[in-house]
C-alpha cells in the first residue's frame, strides 16, 4: 500500500508536466529560408521567421516564392504561433519596433 501511496502523487505529476507543457509547432523551428528569386529579381517583401534559439522573431527580406513555412506576414503573428509569451504585440512593437 506505501509503495501505491507513493507511486500516484509521482504519476500524477508526470501526467500533470506532460499535459500542460507548452509545445510550439514544428514549422517554428525550421531554418531560415528566403525563398528563391527570379534572374535579377531582388527581395523586396518583408516577413518574419521564428528563431528558436533566440526565442524570438525576426524580420527578413524574400521575393515571395518558394521558402519554407516559418514564415509569418508580421511579428505579432510569429510570436502568437511560436512563442507563449503572454503579450505578443506588445514584445513586437516594445522590442523590435513593429507589430
Amino acid at each position: 500500500m506505501k509503495a501505491l501511496t507513493s507511486f500516484l502523487p509521482a504519476l500524477f505529476c508526470l501526467i500533470f508536466a506532460l499535459c500542460s507543457g507548452s509545445t510550439r509547432p514544428e514549422l517554428c523551428d525550421y531554418e531560415l529560408d528566403e525563398g528563391e528569386c527570379g534572374d535579377g529579381e531582388k527581395p523586396t517583401i518583408t516577413r518574419w521567421y521564428f528563431n528558436p534559439d533566440e526565442a524570438r522573431c525576426g524580420p527578413f527580406l524574400t521575393c515571395g516564392t518558394s521558402g519554407n513555412d516559418n514564415n509569418f506576414p508580421n511579428c505579432t503573428s510569429c510570436m502568437e504561433l511560436c512563442s507563449n509569451h503572454p503579450d505578443p504585440e506588445g514584445i513586437c512593437r516594445d522590442a523590435i519596433g513593429s507589430a
